[in-house]
């Protein structure tokens, strides 16, 4: 599922810090991940074992005023990298 773009990846990665502490009951457990999206960056969240189960949670999202996400699937052979924790 992708909740949002941008151009920096560290900032990305600040973005799903303060995103995960401000909605823990939606993203508790959740991963980010960054990929390439043309000149900017994807922010994802996933993999969901189904369109549905992206679905489903993408409702939760919304439910917490968390707008704008949208199921994406990568490609074959698309880099997706982990966001790191920060220490």
């Amino acid at each position: 599922v992708q909740v949002a773009t941008g151009r920096d990846k560290s900032a990305l990665a600040f973005d799903w810090r303060r995103m995960t502490r401000q909605n823990d009951a939606v993203l508790k457990g959740k991963r980010g991940f960054t990929a390439a999206w043309g000149q900017t960056n994807r922010l994802l969240t996933g993999p969901f074992e189904s369109a549905a189960a992206a679905n489903t949670f993408i409702a939760q999202l919304r439910r917490a005023d968390i707008d704008g996400a949208f199921v994406w699937t990568s490609p074959a052979g698309q880099v997706v990298d982990a966001i790191v924790a920060a220490k």
